[in-house]
């Protein structure tokens, strides 16, 4: 949780992976589902938040500080050159991306939601995630390619 609200650009990631799961543990007896179901209402309240505080600092941020997305403590600090070396591939290839298009793969690949939990966290359909999901998909393609040459 606190990799993915750091992703997303969170200031604050401590303070929100905590005022993330108060807010649903004050609810919990009114859940109603399993661990996908569960996971997903996390990861709901979790981006809500992000956005929340984004609004409340009155100024809209486009962009995810690209040393933030792996800000965390398995860091390439604590890695081997290869390893350093792949993450800053990812992270120029994760740079390309829209933020949309950077959320849908986060949540995809690091949160390992499905396309329906994905869409309910990000309030949109499964098919525009899909959508998303493709052209992230072709974006990045498009970048390894042109890294190539």
């Amino acid at each position: 949780m606190r990799a993915f609200v750091t992703r997303l650009g969170c200031a604050e990631p401590d303070e929100t992976v905590n005022d993330v799961f108060a807010q649903v543990f004050a609810r919990i007896d009114r859940f109603r589902g399993d661990e996908p179901g569960f996971r997903g209402l996390l990861f709901t309240v979790a981006r809500r938040r992000v956005v929340d505080a984004r609004r409340r600092r009155g100024r809209e941020v486009s962009t995810v500080p690209l040393e933030a997305m792996f800000d965390d403590e398995r860091g390439p600090s604590q890695e081997g050159p290869a390893k350093v070396e792949q993450l800053d591939a990812v992270r120029a290839l994760l740079g390309c991306l829209t933020d949309d298009q950077r959320h849908v793969v986060l949540l995809r690949v690091i949160a390992d939601l499905d396309i329906g939990q994905t869409a309910a966290v990000m309030g949109r359909r499964p098919g525009a995630v899909k959508a998303l999901q493709a052209r992230a998909l072709a974006r990045l393609r498009e970048c390894a390619t042109e890294g190539e040459r």
